[in-house]
């Protein structure tokens, strides 16, 4: 193999076009518009509709943009290319590597061409910064790494050298593109999801150390071939699965369980606080759940009218949510106060009181004798059918006002990403924990 400088192997991430440039501009104050658009109130329809008619005449005008630079960079590769091999023999690492980012420029602005296109014609609602911010750099890193393992590599050989060199270069475009890839979608995740990946930056191993502790991923991106991803579905999510156990090391995801979809990836929002306080109310909500439906007494209580019992329980009914929710948090007062405070969480930051207001219902909920406590059951279940008073009514009232988060409001409310809904434009998603633990327990009673 001839010898290379190292200004060949890195530094090989093409400039990202034009057209991509504004289309990714005019994307983002469209997606801020649909964001903030009212959906109640009419002028919320009007933003809107201004907003998708941005996207269309953004189109109307990056498409020809886009295919004239793609021309035009196809030609410039053509020219650097023609004249390496004419004049220098296929040996001049300069017109190679320029040639080859020229001809990624070209892919790239190509590529643009049919999103924009797709985009103009599905013009579907935009809801995250995140997800446009995370094709923008699936675009610009996969369009130079496929021109890198394709004709790099064939200029590779053509020079006398290693096409294993093509490979390097392909896992080296991601650290040329590390401080901005990380900048940009660690903005937008702050944006959408109150996620800080600047303050957890100090913690974010570099992925050479990761290589050295996880030799088996270390094997696979030596051998890495981008040809391969494109082309072998099982090859994929190996790769996926690599880039999963990296971020969950970021602490930007959840560690994938055995056995889960790993198409299904759970964002990692929250510090360890208040994940753990989410785990502990989702757990209780399970059990409470399984305790209603195996204990006749408590969803006779709850069957008002003969017609509720356990079969709106597993139908999840919403005239189930609140005597779930209230025994539930009711639960919670009996056991040892695990919420946080404050809330670091920007969207949970409004439960800042929550844990001064548990401690306080707990002391109620401790002053009461064992009749007392029955008939605060009853309360709960039946509601206004039971008519308490004194210590057990103000132990309801508070219980009360504190149940409601359990169910609705984004304290029992996860982000996750599912890639199973890629073309329906809706990757990221809003998943509700309440609804989560009232399927697990679903699931353990089907179980028997």
């Amino acid at each position: 193999m001839n010898v290379v400088s190292p200004d060949f192997l890195t530094g090989n991430l093409h400039f990202k076009p034009f057209c991509v440039r504004i289309s990714r501009g005019v994307v983002g104050i469209a997606t801020t518009m649909q964001k903030n658009a009212s959906t109640t109130e009419w002028h919320g329809h009007i933003v809107t509709f201004l907003s998708k008619a941005s996207i269309v005449a953004c189109v109307a005008v990056c498409i020809p943009l886009a295919l004239a630079e793609a021309v035009a960079a196809f030609v410039l590769a053509g020219i650097g290319i023609a004249l390496n091999r004419i004049f220098l023999d296929s040996k001049s690492e300069f017109f190679q590597k320029h040639s080859v980012k020229a001809l990624s420029y070209a892919v790239h602005s190509a590529v643009a061409t049919i999103v924009l296109f797709v985009l103009g014609i599905k013009n579907p609602n935009l809801k995250f910064q995140t997800t446009n911010a995370v094709l923008d750099h699936v675009l610009h890193i996969g369009s130079a790494g496929f021109i890198q393992c394709t004709f790099g590599a064939v200029l590779d050989r053509s020079a006398g050298r290693s096409a294993q060199l093509a490979i390097t270069r392909s896992i080296n475009l991601f650290s040329d593109s590390h401080p901005d890839l990380l900048n940009d979608i660690g903005m937008q995740l702050q944006e959408d999801f109150d996620i800080n990946i600047r303050a957890r930056m100090r913690q974010i191993p570099g992925l050479e150390p990761y290589l050295n502790r996880h030799p088996e991923d270390r094997d696979f991106a030596r051998d890495f071939n981008f040809q391969t991803l494109l082309q072998d579905s099982a090859y994929r999510l190996r790769a996926g699965a690599m880039l999963q156990r990296y971020l969950a090391e970021m602490d930007i995801i959840q560690p994938q369980v055995d056995g889960a979809d790993a198409l299904n990836i759970d964002l990692n929002q929250n510090n360890i606080a208040e994940s753990a306080y989410q785990r502990s109310l989702a757990d209780l909500l399970k059990a409470s759940f399984l305790e209603i439906y195996r204990t006749p007494d408590l969803y006779h209580c709850m069957d008002k009218d003969g017609q509720m019992g356990n079969d709106l329980l597993e139908m999840m009914d919403a005239a189930t949510y609140v005597p779930l929710t209230t025994y539930t948090q009711y639960k919670e007062l009996l056991r040892p106060i695990q919420c946080p405070s404050p809330f670091v969480t920007r969207n949970l930051r409004l439960y800042d009181q929550r844990r001064a207001q548990l401690i306080a219902a707990k002391a109620q909920v401790e002053q009461l004798n064992e009749g007392q406590k029955r008939e605060l059951v009853q309360k709960i279940f039946r509601g206004s059918d039971v008519v308490a008073a004194g210590p057990v009514q103000a132990a309801y009232l508070s219980i009360s006002r504190l149940a409601p988060p359990l169910y609705q409001g984004p304290l029992m409310t996860k982000t996750a990403i599912d890639l199973h809904a890629v073309e329906n434009g809706d990757v990221v998603q809003v998943r509700s924990l309440f609804q989560k633990a009232c399927q697990d327990a679903i699931a353990e009673i089907a179980q028997g």
